[in-house]
């Protein structure tokens, strides 16, 4: 059994709310040594549209060993479905005791586009392999939102505000905010996801 507890008694607390606890799940990570660091992947679509969304994953990954770490960085994209659409290897190096950042860049042929009737999420799998040995598996959302708009609105959190999103596809109104969780007035108008 393993019990986890949070203790914010010597944490100044500036917020009106002065509560603590764990809001959000909690997980138990088993990695090997040479592994994908924690949040370690950035996946970002700089170009998307009906026919190709361009992807550009920036993965760090961590070697807490003595010794340098050679291996190969294996990343799949999966659809809707869990079938692999794309696939990409990437050697690395990495010194004793430190991490490294491997790029990789796809281009994602026809890609089913995210929309609130149809919110589908491609998924990206990184598996950090030395010799034969899978040592980590990593999975990361991959969006196809059409519009910048939304892009920026999904995956930065900080100094964003608006009344509404409009893209060349459909228009949204903010139907509450995360005051709590995420960030002061932080509309959340998205479709369950």
């Amino acid at each position: 059994m393993l019990a986890v507890k949070v203790d914010n008694s010597q944490q100044p607390n500036s917020r009106w709310y002065s509560g603590s606890g764990i809001y959000r799940n909690v997980w138990l990570v088993k990695t090997g040594k040479v592994h994908v660091d924690l949040w370690g992947t950035q996946v970002l679509t700089p170009t998307i549209s009906e026919a190709e969304a361009s992807i550009s994953i920036a993965t760090r990954i961590r070697n807490s060993t003595s010794d340098l770490q050679k291996g190969i960085l294996e990343t799949s994209i999966l659809d809707q479905n869990g079938n692999i659409v794309l696939k990409r290897k990437a050697y690395f190096k990495i010194s004793a005791d430190s991490t490294g950042l491997v790029k990789q860049d796809f281009t994602l042929e026809n890609p089913v586009l995210w929309t609130l009737n149809k919110p589908v999420l491609y998924k990206a799998i990184s598996k950090v392999l030395v010799g034969k040995t899978e040592l980590d598996k990593y999975q990361t959302a991959v969006n196809t939102y059409l519009s910048k708009a939304l892009r920026i609105a999904w995956s930065e959190f900080t100094d964003f505000s608006f009344s509404s999103i409009r893209t060349s596809v459909f228009s949204i109104l903010p139907e509450s905010v995360s005051d709590f969780k995420d960030a002061p007035a932080l509309p959340i108008p998205f479709a369950k996801v």
